[in-house]
């Protein structure tokens, strides 16, 4: 008896530091985008839009109309815009992702003459 009872404590406080374990490991978890330290580069047309995963929802880069100099972008989550700007070469654009800080830096913009427009960044 008394061996079932050493048993049966033993198991409830392995239990019991397992719940504990598992509900401070998920306090601390934060939301963030799915792309290495390093960053991610892509390259996009005009009119076009470049989805990037998240831990808890996909941002949108939306690349709009692009010129031999310039070129407009719209960072949106889920059906909200987080910000929009008109950037040229070596341009960046920062937003937040779930009070995690990320910058977008244009690298090339391409227009030729006759077709459509691509613009290369970098996400940090």
């Amino acid at each position: 008896m008394l061996k079932f009872l050493s048993s049966l404590f033993l198991l409830l406080s392995l239990v019991a530091c397992q719940s504990q374990t598992s509900n401070t490991s998920s306090t601390t978890f934060k939301h963030r985008l799915n792309i290495p330290e390093l960053g991610i580069e892509s390259i996009v047309e005009a009119n076009t839009q470049k989805v990037i995963e998240g831990t808890d929802a996909s941002i949108v880069v939306q690349i709009g109309e692009v010129n031999r100099k310039e070129v407009s972008i719209s960072i949106r989550l889920d059906d909200r815009i987080l910000t929009e700007k008109i950037l040229h070469v070596s341009d960046k654009l920062s937003f937040d992702y779930h009070d995690h800080p990320y910058t977008l830096h244009i690298t090339k913009i391409k227009k030729p003459l006759i077709g459509i427009g691509k613009v290369s960044f970098i996400l940090k």
